[in-house]
């Protein structure tokens, strides 16, 4: 059992014990639901900000290649320490991070609610984990 006090029309706190001003609740409860129609209504999902979906596409590149990684990577690539295969990669790399890019601004535009889903995401390129684990 809860006791959930409402603040126009919506749960604002939710209690163990009875509170002066909480109605009881027996069901299913969160912080934010609505109270309609003497039933309580899971919220929809905030839409996504841009920042969000930059955020999803940062945390997306970082989880491949760091921040360090990036610049030794970059340092080596600049000083000419990187076999052809290497360059062709790190390539590869660069192109996979102007493609990750694009795709969030893509599913911004579209207001993709899934945004988090893999299958929206342009695939890692072969050898792009490997040559960043050197670095």
């Amino acid at each position: 059992m809860k006791y959930v006090i409402l603040r126009n029309g919506v749960a604002d706190e939710i209690h163990e014990k009875f509170v002066d001003g909480s109605i009881q609740w027996s069901g299913d409860i969160g912080p934010g639901w609505a109270y309609v129609g003497g039933m309580f209504v899971v919220p929809e999902p905030p839409t996504p900000t841009m920042d969000d979906f930059k955020a999803e596409v940062r945390r997306r590149i970082f989880a491949v290649i760091s921040a360090t990684a990036q610049s030794n990577l970059t340092a080596a690539r600049a000083a000419e320490m990187l076999t052809e295969p290497q360059k062709a990669t790190f390539k590869a790399g660069l192109l996979w991070i102007g493609a990750m890019r694009l795709k969030g601004s893509e599913l911004a535009a579209n207001g993709t609610l899934d945004y988090q889903k893999d299958n929206h995401w342009p695939v890692l390129p072969d050898g792009v984990a490997d040559l960043v684990a050197i670095f």
